[in-house]
């Protein structure tokens, strides 16, 4: 069975955009025909149900994963660990096992000495993107700092002791990237991977695929390839919790969780100086100068420090726990 036109789709109601048809024909070209290749039905009808919804484009692959258009910080997916087979958490769990050892046995010192900074972009080679300087530029949906750090000995597919690239966020390791030769291995229902699909790639090029998996604990957070809807989960929670508990602190309970706070995020933090006169009505400058700076410490701080500094807050006796 072939792929249905555009036209056919428009008539059915269904707006497909001709990227997500590119990415569909692929699937089909590298196994043969598209009878005789499984996942070229499902890849098509994948495209057109997804097509209207979020603008996220979700396709099949011919290994059977469900892989998203988009990049990852634009993602809404996040896994149904719960819903997933005893097989499927298996294999996602032995996949985070070695990333969190990986984690554990490199340092960012180490990895930034003897890898290659990338551009954000998973290394790809783009037509009619040669000599483009892409360090530290910004597309939207696209992030081009330099997160990625690529391994000179890499190996493509899932090996967590080889991974195609560490992921580096703020100056800690938060993860690595697997990259497929273009397509990934069976990774099962809970890890999503993603492509970037550019117009200069041809209708026949199948787009490489990617997968991000952070270093934490959880099935659910290492696999939510948006970090804000994953693993910066607790970090979120506990800034929402920190932030209105300063109002609650005591002038000399201020001065001491400021100069923890100073400490943690040393030159990154900017003091925050009174305006106003003690004497003028209203709240006193000076504990209202402390009280912001400790909330934009909130913005630098890691998940471990927050904790270190909310607990310093709930020792006081003033703040409830």
């Amino acid at each position: 069975m072939s792929l249905p036109s555009h036209m056919s789709l428009l008539r059915r109601g269904v707006i497909v955009s001709a990227a997500v048809l590119a990415v569909a024909v692929p699937i089909v070209a590298s196994g043969a025909s598209a009878s005789s290749t499984p996942a070229a039905k499902p890849a098509a009808k994948a495209a057109a149900s997804t097509a209207t919804s979020k603008h996220v484009h979700v396709f099949t692959d011919r290994n059977g994963n469900r892989v998203e258009m988009i990049d990852p910080g634009q993602s809404h997916y996040i896994p149904n660990i719960a819903g997933a087979s005893d097989a499927d958490v298996a294999k996602a769990q032995n996949i985070l096992d070695g990333v969190n050892n990986f984690c554990r046995t490199h340092t960012v010192k180490w990895i930034k000495a003897h890898w290659r900074s990338g551009d954000g972009m998973g290394g790809m080679h783009m037509k009619g993107m040669a000599g483009m300087q892409m360090k530290g530029m910004h597309m939207k949906g696209m992030s081009m700092s330099p997160t990625h750090w690529f391994n000179p000995q890499k190996l493509t597919g899932i090996h967590p002791g080889r991974p195609v690239a560490a992921l580096i966020y703020k100056g800690v390791l938060d993860g690595v990237m697997f990259n497929g030769s273009p397509v990934l291995p069976r990774l099962g229902s809970i890890p999503r991977p993603h492509v970037h699909h550019m117009a200069g790639m041809t209708m026949r090029e199948a787009p490489l695929e990617m997968v991000h998996v952070y270093c934490t604990p959880t099935l659910k957070h290492s696999f939510t390839p948006n970090r804000q809807l994953g693993v910066m989960v607790p970090t979120q929670n506990l800034r929402n919790t920190i932030r209105p508990a300063v109002m609650l602190l005591k002038p000399w309970q201020l001065k001491e969780v400021r100069r923890m706070v100073r400490n943690l995020c040393g030159s990154r933090l900017n003091p925050v100086a009174p305006t106003g006169s003690p004497s003028d009505p209203g709240p006193d400058p000076r504990l209202e100068a402390m009280r912001t700076e400790i909330r934009h410490s909130l913005m630098i701080l890691r998940e471990g420090q927050l904790r270190t500094v909310w607990h310093k807050m709930k020792s006081y006796g003033s703040v409830p726990g």
